[in-house]
């Protein structure tokens, strides 16, 4: 997880990590509201800032590599926070409050209906106009 304090430098992030061919299996990104509501919903303290979610899969090998990478590519965006599950457990707690982020936000406006989906954006894109429009 990697929080960042523009949206800017989170999306830039992950098109260089995709240009290096990182063995991903999920990249997720919660932006300030999001991460303010998970906050509240997971009564959490993180930061309330556009925050990555990176999931690497392969062998430990691949995937200590793969991380390596990830952890310098972060550092030259000037990341505000990098958590690195160090075991199974910690690797659950950081996807589980990434899987409540549809309850989150609908805790933010009680009432409200959520809708759950996804969205692809082609390599060639500028990908935090996208997100902006």
């Amino acid at each position: 997880m990697c929080s960042f304090d523009v949206i800017d430098a989170a999306t830039e992030m992950v098109v260089e990590a995709m240009q290096y061919g990182l063995s991903f299996s999920h990249i997720e990104l919660a932006d300030a509201l999001q991460m303010r509501g998970i906050n509240r919903y997971c009564k959490s303290d993180y930061a309330e800032k556009p925050t990555l979610f990176f999931d690497l899969t392969g062998s430990d090998a691949t995937v200590e590599n793969d991380l390596a990478v990830l952890e310098e590519l972060a550092r030259s965006h000037q990341p505000i926070a990098f958590t690195r599950a160090q075991t199974r457990e910690e690797y659950e707690a950081l996807w589980k409050i990434r899987h409540s982020a549809l309850y989150a936000a609908g805790a933010l406006k009680p009432g409200g209906k959520g809708i759950s989906t996804d969205f692809c954006v082609p390599n060639s894109a500028r990908y935090s106009a996208c997100i902006a429009r």
